[in-house]
């Protein structure tokens, strides 16, 4: 038995802090790497069902909603372009890279969640772009993907030029908080045919051969991707990387039907919205809520602070204003509620907006 880890860093003391580290656990929290095949199996298949089920610190919510309002104004301004892919099942990611325990992941060194590298998808955009020059599908030039991607070096009058670099940033993907209870996953990858793959083929492969489970850690939820630059070129390279992640997927085993995106319809509806003017957004916000939440958000107790998020996200929207917005939107629905039981949430929320008119008055 090999000791993996000192014994005040292991397993148990991990999970007790208020901001875990998943990756800091996967890297050195292993206490014992066992002998027994059998045993080493079940004790790191337990481990990194463990690692998995670690909450997500509470600082990453914060952090990603800074970036993405980053991101957001950008895209505001013309000069970036958004998309939330949701992953069609699961993703694995940097399985190559190095690790301890031969089940490797690629998480954000600070906070320890699943993280695409931007070069990575600017690379995946790229190889994209390039398969359709194969002059079936005219609509992408190689001047295009030159200025989407960067011009590699070449001579000219006998000079060497240095290339150029792409007119488009690639950012990192962030995983969205709340998009899965849980980013990592304990997958199983069972290979059929061990001594056919460690003899590179050398040995034939039968139908008597033992498989062998491989306990691996995969990715779950969705993630936010950003493309910036000029307004066209950001969009154009955003439909590529969009229609790559779609069609070819990311990261390893992709051919077993891995790291395939779809569109999180719902989270791009919310990232439409915010691109709005302030007062399109307000509109928007309260048109797509249901009775109930309409009726619970205008009422005691939950009136104020539903005004206070609107100070704090409008500034320049007062009660009179937001009242308004509220009889443009919903008016018609509120109006209706006016005869219901006085006790009711609606027949509430219908005095609420009576009041809020009233003020304009």
């Amino acid at each position: 038995m090999t000791r993996m880890a000192r014994p005040d860093i292991e397993i148990d003391d991990s999970s007790k802090p208020k901001q875990p580290h998943a990756g800091l656990v996967l890297d050195r929290c292993l206490s014992d790497w066992l002998d027994d095949s059998t045993q080493k199996g079940e004790l790191f298949a337990e481990f990194v069902k463990t690692a998995c089920s670690l909450p997500v610190s509470a600082f990453y919510p914060s952090a990603y909603q800074r970036w993405r309002d980053i991101m957001v104004e950008q895209a505001a301004q013309g000069n970036a372009y958004l998309w939330c892919g949701k992953v069609d099942g699961r993703l694995f990611l940097g399985t190559g890279g190095v690790s301890p325990l031969e089940a490797a992941v690629t998480l954000h060194h600070t906070y320890g969640l699943p993280s695409l590298p931007g070069s990575a998808l600017k690379g995946l955009a790229r190889a994209y772009a390039s398969e359709k020059l194969d002059g079936q599908n005219p609509w992408i030039e190689k001047g295009q993907i030159d200025v989407l991607f960067g011009r590699e070096p070449a001579t000219v009058d006998g000079e060497w030029d240095g290339g150029d670099a792409g007119y488009v940033i690639f950012h990192d993907a962030w995983w969205i908080p709340g998009s899965n209870p849980h980013p990592l996953v304990r997958e199983i990858v069972t290979v059929h045919h061990p001594d056919y793959y460690t003899s590179r083929g050398k040995t034939a492969a039968t139908d008597f051969d033992s498989p062998t489970p491989n306990v691996q850690v995969a990715i779950q939820g969705s993630f936010l991707f950003a493309v910036e630059g000029p307004s066209a070129w950001a969009a154009f390279a955003m439909k590529l990387l969009q229609a790559a992640l779609q069609a070819w997927g990311a990261g390893a085993k992709t051919a077993a039907g891995y790291g395939y995106f779809i569109d999180d319809t719902e989270r791009n509806k919310a990232i439409a919205i915010a691109l709005l003017p302030p007062g399109d957004r307000l509109r928007a916000e309260w048109k797509g809520k249901d009775d109930t939440n309409l009726a619970g958000s205008l009422v005691k107790p939950h009136w104020k602070d539903t005004w206070a998020g609107i100070e704090e996200r409008f500034p320049n929207v007062d009660k009179t204003q937001f009242g308004q917005i509220l009889d443009e939107v919903c008016g018609e629905r509120l109006r209706s509620w006016a005869g219901k039981e006085q006790t009711s949430n609606k027949y509430k929320a219908n005095r609420q907006l009576i009041k809020l008119l009233s003020m304009n008055q």
